[in-house]
């Protein structure tokens, strides 16, 4: 990690303290605290945004790439991907749907619109692992979407 500040947040994870790392990544600007976060392994990304705050994590998707970004809302409970989703820049959230291919973008709006629920009681099971496979052999996100404003 080269960004300044990164080392303290890899060495407060080392320790355990999942908060505190969150706190040191809402002092950064989104650009570096995406950037520091997309250095750090997977697994420790998965836990930190499960759990940061909701309003955190949507100024952060918008700074990951499209999949990174899916992968890792569906980390979350549907309701709070909904949340998050819906916490996003309008014009941010619009060039997120804009880039994802087409069977993620129609879970993705299936999942926002209620029509999706994962199993389990009430739907709330963390959806994880679940954006892989909805991407394996999809190309980006095509102009043409039918129910789609743009």
């Amino acid at each position: 990690m080269n960004q300044p500040g990164a080392e303290k947040v890899r060495e407060v994870l080392s320790q355990g303290h999942w908060d505190q790392a969150i706190a040191l990544l809402q002092q950064f600007g989104p650009a570096v605290a995406a950037d520091v976060m997309m250095e750090i392994p997977f697994e420790e990304q998965r836990v930190l945004f499960r759990i940061m705050p909701d309003d955190f994590a949507a100024i952060l998707v918008s700074h990951f790439p499209y999949y990174h970004s899916y992968v890792l809302l569906h980390t979350r409970t549907i309701d709070h991907l909904r949340s998050i989703v819906n916490k996003m820049v309008p014009d941010e959230r619009m060039q997120f749907f804009d880039q994802l291919p087409e069977e993620a973008w129609q879970r993705l709006m299936d999942e926002l619109s209620g029509e999706y629920s994962p199993p389990g009681p009430g739907g709330r099971q963390c959806l994880h692992g679940g954006g892989e496979r909805h991407f394996q052999g999809h190309t980006r996100g095509r102009a043409h979407r039918r129910g789609r404003p743009g």
